[in-house]
């Protein structure tokens, strides 16, 4: 069996379960197998205790003052309605999330209508670029397309479909490839799914300009009550960042309800349309204010619409 620290799925809990991750998901037990369990426990009188004091006056993060909070739309919705514009546009948000799916035939309209939102809103692009294994070409594609929009661009996250963080070729790759067309734009390394993947697979000496990775609160459980509690485990996620990358935090998407199925096995199953009853609920406004307090050491805070 394995105790899972649940604070990597953005949950304020510990989870005992079995069998390990490290044996097939799903682990076949047969009818009649027996299963044996066995816990050391050792305790000492050292202690480990780090404190950490803060100058009277200093602020309460380094980017604390300086956090931008934007919006993204479901994967498979790539335009505003009117009514939508109007929510937006005076609302002044400081950038929208748009995918792009460099390894599909379609990717050039995906990105004319993420800058069209844009134009409109007058917002920056935070931009998700997915590949599929071939990085070289569609690179090279994509910056000679994103010549005459590239002003609208403050960020690319770089992802392949088939892995739960950029991969190091194609981090290294892109980057370089990137920052020699659009110095100015924020190039980074992370995960579409919840910060556990990023946890498992930090980016150690690989370039990048930020990390980013997703928020959701009920991949556990999904009562009201928790989805409340788990708010206690942001600041947490934020420090265990800080503590293997300086580079700037992209927390983006952060969505009340499931977006995608990070564990699924085909792309089809990937993304969720269900929406959350408690979506457009004062709860859920009050839910997303207390986020961006938690999150206060994050500069990048990016809201699903």
């Amino acid at each position: 069996f394995e105790t899972e620290d649940q604070r990597n799925w953005s949950d304020s809990s510990f989870k005992t379960y079995s069998t390990p991750l490290h044996i097939p998901f799903p682990a076949a037990v047969k009818k009649g197998d027996t299963m044996e369990q066995k816990v050391i426990l050792s305790v000492t009188n050292q202690s480990n205790q780090q404190t950490i004091q803060q100058t009277a006056g200093e602020p309460a993060g380094a980017t604390g003052n300086q956090r931008k909070i934007g919006f993204c739309l479901h994967p498979k919705k790539r335009q505003l309605s009117q009514k939508e514009t109007e929510f937006f546009k005076p609302n002044k948000f400081s950038h929208y999330r748009a995918e792009i799916d460099l390894y599909t035939s379609g990717w050039q309209q995906q990105l004319a209508d993420a800058v069209t939102i844009a134009e409109q809103l007058d917002n920056k692009l935070e931009l998700v670029l997915f590949f599929k294994d071939e990085y070289g070409e569609p690179l090279k594609q994509f910056i000679q397309q994103a010549g005459y929009v590239a002003k609208y661009i403050a960020a690319i996250l770089l992802l392949d479909r088939k892995y739960a963080v950029t991969p190091p070729v194609l981090m290294r790759q892109g980057y370089t490839m990137i920052k020699e067309a659009f110095p100015f734009i924020q190039t980074g390394y992370g995960t579409d799914a919840y910060f556990a993947a990023l946890n498992r697979n930090r980016p150690g000496d690989l370039p990048h300009d930020f990390v980013s990775c997703s928020l959701m609160p009920q991949a556990h459980a999904s009562d009201t009550r928790t989805i409340i509690e788990n708010l206690e485990s942001l600041p947490d996620i934020i420090k265990t960042i800080q503590s293997f990358t300086d580079k700037a935090i992209h927390i983006s998407p952060v969505s009340l309800g499931k977006r995608i199925n990070p564990d699924a096995v085909e792309e089809k199953d990937y993304f969720i349309a269900d929406k959350d009853p408690r979506a457009d609920s004062e709860f859920t406004k009050g839910w997303k204010m207390y986020c961006i307090q938690q999150l206060e050491q994050a500069d990048i805070i990016t809201f699903l619409h």
